[in-house]
């Protein structure tokens, strides 16, 4: 069996992995391929290049924010609201401030998997996020997928709103108990990963009973064929076999 593959289960499936470990699901997926700012509607060539500026601004941007701390802040209004199921905030001091508090309390790793101009005044991302609790004994690894909305000014493409939801959960609205709760259980869990050798894979969604993967290509067994054998083989296989 070749990779690359997608299995529904929370499955051990690498170096650090928290999960429980038990049989996994999987089938074959294309390889993942980088995000591409484009836009999803049918009407491509009416897009306002302000937008189409914008979206090609946030790929470069998320793909470093949370390794520099730092954002570009000429290009968000001072008022902007963010908001995602556990925090809000409602200026540029308080979005800097958790973008700088996630780089200083977490190992951070941030996947860009998609990027569109979906409406004439909002951008959709599409990503996974893994953070590592540096401070607590037990290091749990707290996983999420969803989706941004960002909503724009059409003018001057400055990003004014920041909406995150996750695909773990229903409620996503501000302060929502199912979110606190998936959160909470995320750093209460405390298990130990099997010193296997496993191959390398992406989470590409994080549902609440389940998660996609994408694993790089791998061998799962080999068997060195005696001398003549790849003939027979080629015989048995022909018409007069």
């Amino acid at each position: 069996m070749q990779g690359p593959m997608s299995c529904r289960s929370r499955a051990c499936a690498g170096p650090g992995c928290s999960r429980p470990c038990h049989a996994v699901l999987c089938r074959r997926l294309q390889p993942a391929k980088a995000a591409s700012a484009v836009y999803a509607p049918q009407q491509a060539n009416t897009v306002n290049p302000a937008l189409q500026d914008t979206a090609q601004f946030l790929q470069t941007e998320l793909r470093t924010l949370f390794s520099t701390g730092e954002i570009t802040m000429s290009r968000y209004a001072s008022n902007i609201v963010f908001e995602d199921p556990i925090s809000r905030f409602t200026d540029l001091n308080g979005y800097t401030m958790m973008v700088r508090a996630l780089k200083t309390l977490f190992n951070v790793t941030f996947d860009l998997h998609d990027i569109q101009v979906t409406q004439p005044d909002e951008i959709t991302t599409r990503w996974t996020m893994s953070l590592k609790v540096w401070e607590l004994p037990w290091q749990p690894n707290l996983l999420f997928s969803g989706r941004s909305f960002y909503k724009v000014d059409p003018v001057t493409g400055i990003i004014l709103q920041h909406k995150d939801v996750w695909d773990a959960i229903n409620d996503n609205s501000y302060l929502s108990l199912e979110g606190m709760t998936h959160v909470l259980q995320q750093l209460m869990q405390v298990q130990l990963t099997p010193d296997l050798e496993t191959p390398n894979y992406k989470v590409l969604r994080v549902a609440k009973d389940f998660e996609i993967r994408s694993y790089d290509p791998f061998i799962v067994a080999e068997v060195a064929m005696p001398a003549g054998a790849s003939e027979y083989l080629a015989y048995r296989e022909s018409p007069q076999g």
